[in-house]
């Protein structure tokens, strides 16, 4: 969790335009938020991060999960510099994308999933060796399919 600030302060040092210790003027703090809001909006329309309320002021906290820090400082970087003319470097696209792929990956709940009962599971060999292999091709099919 940290504020609106603090992300927008590292974006604003990742493209160069202020050293971390520089304080950011109203303006570029307005521009911060106003990016990160429209970056949330449309990670929560598109089912990337879910659940974090746009900020009103800089000084808000986000409450977002911690693995979605880094991705949320890269990307407003990446809109940021597009907002102020600057090229970006590869390794500053590459951060940022990592970033989404490391937060969609700590925040994907992966599940044993159960098969329906029309799916194929095999060749629908019957066990004639002794080997325990004994399944029809569709299980709810009683019939033998060969």
């Amino acid at each position: 969790m940290s504020t609106a600030l603090k992300i927008i302060e590292r974006a604003f040092s990742k493209i160069g335009i202020k050293p971390a210790e520089t304080p950011l003027s109203a303006s570029e703090i307005a521009d911060g938020v106003d990016i990160l809001n429209d970056l949330l909006a449309a990670w929560d329309a598109t089912g990337t991060l879910k659940g974090i309320a746009p900020v009103d002021a800089a000084s808000s906290e986000l409450l977002e999960p911690r693995c979605a820090t880094w991705a949320l400082k890269s990307n407003v970087a990446v809109l940021l510099a597009g907002e102020y003319g600057i090229q970006l470097s590869p390794g500053m696209v590459y951060d940022a994308s990592e970033g989404i792929n490391q937060m969609i990956t700590a925040l994907t709940n992966l599940r044993n999933l159960e098969f329906p009962s029309t799916l194929p599971i095999g060749s629908g060999n019957r066990d004639e060796y002794g080997t325990g292999y004994d399944r029809d091709f569709f299980p709810e099919n009683t019939k033998s399919n060969f």
